[in-house]
């Protein structure tokens, strides 16, 4: 056998293996993203959104909110993200920010999943969370999301999370960069606790920002 013979096979083989495994990665995304979101009001689209720096809304549908975090419309004076932002990354109406005069706020939801205990039991369900997240300028000010897994005795049982953006990953601008991650599903998990949390480093305005959030339950 020649060694050309030998090169060339042995580089087929790593080639296939490659395809195989990008095959696959695409796949398992594919199946991520046909996967029904579970958050409601993942987008912040639901109910109202303030149009200035010191508005805060009464509430968010699906939230609990805390500290001042709030639900701000895109090209609100003030230096928000503009129109042209919320076109170019898909957003909608509205996003959620870390609002005005405090250093940390949030808000938080609880994710039913027991209807899918028995593939959840067996092993048979990847979890996705993703979502925009973004800031202001050249500030650090951040958005975190976290995806905390239950058991039926409230059990912390494993962590999905997705940020910070840093301002350099932004290029300084006052824009969203898509992040996601998955994990299996932990056998026991009944609910899901998702928490937003804003972080204030400068300024008098907190200025972590979210949009598009989701978490999806895909079959493996």
């Amino acid at each position: 056998m020649s060694s050309s013979r030998s090169f060339g096979r042995a580089f087929g083989a790593v080639a296939t293996v490659s395809l195989v495994a990008v095959v696959l990665a695409v796949g398992a995304s594919a199946r991520s993203l046909a996967a029904p979101n579970l958050l409601k009001n993942g987008g912040a689209d639901l109910g109202e959104g303030v149009n200035d720096v010191n508005g805060i809304v009464t509430s968010i549908p699906g939230w609990t909110r805390s500290g001042s975090f709030t639900v701000v419309k895109y090209g609100a004076p003030g230096g928000f993200p503009e129109l042209a932002v919320s076109k170019k990354i898909g957003g909608k109406v509205n996003f959620f920010a870390g609002g005005p005069s405090n250093p940390r706020s949030g808000a938080t939801q609880v994710v039913d999943v027991s209807r899918f205990k028995s593939a959840i039991g067996a092993g048979k369900r990847m979890a996705t969370l993703s979502g925009l997240l973004g800031g202001y300028a050249s500030q650090e000010d951040s958005l975190t999301v976290t995806a905390t897994f239950l058991s039926a005795a409230g059990k912390k049982l494993g962590v999905l999370k997705i940020g910070p953006v840093t301002a350099g990953q932004r290029k300084s601008e006052t824009t969203f960069l898509q992040k996601s991650a998955s994990k299996p599903v932990p056998k026991a998990t009944r609910s899901i606790l998702v928490k937003l949390t804003a972080a204030r480093t400068s300024g008098s305005y907190n200025d972590g920002y979210a949009d598009s959030l989701a978490l999806r339950l895909a079959a493996t």
